[in-house]
């Protein structure tokens, strides 16, 4: 009994860390994109100060993931997960809403935090408070999915 208990625990676990691998090689991936898209036609050459620049890459990535809506209706998470997991089109297309909302709440608070404290502390966002959510996401974005494959 405990043997088949483990089994399942361990087939889930693999499930979560191959969606978790997925979702991080996406992420960068996009990052890559919107870096290079922002450098090539020179978006952030204008801008004096530095902390704003993270606000423009999250929000060129929500308008990246809103604008491939328009090609692929279920979004570009999709792309890379949707092939291997039987999942019908309205939980992708909420898991691209909730992508999308994801990096413009990240936008934004980078802006207010940049807006509301001082430099100092917005550098101890930047490098704790932001990387913390950007590894915390995609394990959430693993359970939801993981959740929606037993419904």
């Amino acid at each position: 009994h405990y043997v088949y208990v483990f089994k399942i625990i361990y087939r889930r676990f693999l499930k979560l860390w191959g969606l978790y691998w997925r979702y991080l090689i996406s992420l960068v991936l996009l990052l890559t994109l919107s870096a290079s898209l922002v450098n090539k036609f020179d978006l952030l050459n204008d801008i004096q100060y530095l902390n704003f620049k993270p606000t423009i890459v999250w929000l060129c990535i929500a308008i990246t993931l809103s604008l491939f809506t328009l090609i692929q209706n279920k979004g570009l998470a999709y792309v890379f997960l949707g092939r291997r997991l039987s999942i019908n089109i309205d939980v992708w297309k909420k898991f691209n809403i909730i992508l999308v909302l994801f990096f413009i709440a990240l936008s934004i608070l980078n802006y207010v935090v940049n807006m509301a404290f001082g430099l100092e502390f917005w550098k101890i966002y930047k490098l704790f408070g932001q990387t913390f959510l950007l590894i915390i996401f995609p394990l959430f974005s693993a359970w939801y999915i993981v959740k929606q494959l037993k419904t």
